[in-house]
């Protein structure tokens, strides 16, 4: 027996010391979720993790913009929609106005409808906006649809206008400038159909990009998971190992002073 220098009780009080430690660390990622709460617990793995987190949070963002650029794209389809719908209409009125039927006042009516219509044209052209920018203004729109510096898309849309498309020399006085319309009328209908096919193909292009994006960034959550998150399991397993160490040390510590107030009992007795 030692009454100084109990060597046996340092020994276990210095076990529940470092076993109280690791116990604190099983806590604090059962109560976070996360192996790693602060850069002690894994240096390099919470630098990849840190790196992981910037390509997950710009993943997203490039997710949201390419939601809002297809939205953009979706709205400009639409105007062209409008517009195409009232040039069908010009043209109905110039295959009419060709008719050898028709009087002069006859053709004066044809053109005061075909006019009004090419005034509404401008009319859909100049009010077609998104977020306030002007769709067919000879605007570049850029499209960033990455994570990363330079993963965008541009695409660019003419100013359109009645002059651009030739309808402002559409003509109905007689047949010969009906019938004449009748082939600028389709000039202006193959631009409008060029432009829309371009707006389609980005649309495409946009849509394939989100859903790209969308799965990278779920892989890159599913990778980064594995590198921070806790495997809850295992450390609560670990968790009650410490606490039942713990537990066995404190009752080894209360034998121990037991037996030693025994013995000196017993020597104080004689």
């Amino acid at each position: 027996m030692y009454i100084n220098h109990n060597m046996k009780t340092d020994f276990i009080s210095r076990n529940i010391k470092n076993i109280e430690y690791v116990s604190d660390k099983t806590h604090e990622k059962l109560s976070s979720a996360k192996k790693i709460n602060r850069a002690g617990d894994d240096s390099s793995g919470l630098a990849i993790s840190e790196k992981m987190n910037s390509q997950i949070r710009g993943l997203f963002m490039a997710g949201k913009n390419a939601q809002d650029d297809i939205s953009l794209l979706q709205t400009a389809d639409g105007y062209l929609e409008d517009v195409t719908s009232l040039i069908q209409r010009i043209r109905e009125l110039a295959v009419q106005a060709s008719n050898g039927i028709l009087t002069t006042y006859d053709r004066e009516l044809i053109g005061i409808e075909a006019n009004r219509l090419i005034q509404a044209f401008d009319k859909v052209i100049d009010y077609a906006e998104f977020n306030q920018l002007k769709l067919f203004n000879d605007n570049t729109f850029r499209f960033h649809i990455g994570a990363n510096m330079d993963q965008y898309e541009e695409l660019y849309l003419e100013k359109i206008d009645t002059k651009y498309l030739g309808l402002d020399k559409v003509s109905f006085e007689n047949i010969e400038s009906s019938n004449i319309s009748i082939g600028k009328i389709d000039v202006a209908l193959k631009e409008i159909n060029r432009i829309r096919a371009k707006i389609g193909a980005s649309l495409n292009r946009l849509e394939k990009a989100y859903k790209g994006t969308m799965i990278n960034r779920e892989n890159t959550i599913s990778s980064q998971s594995r590198i921070l998150d806790t495997d809850m399991a295992k450390e609560f397993s670990e968790y009650i190992k410490y606490n039942v160490l713990t537990e066995a040390n404190s009752m080894t510590i209360v034998n121990v002073h037991r037996m030693n107030n025994y013995l000196i009992n017993s020597i104080m007795k004689g």
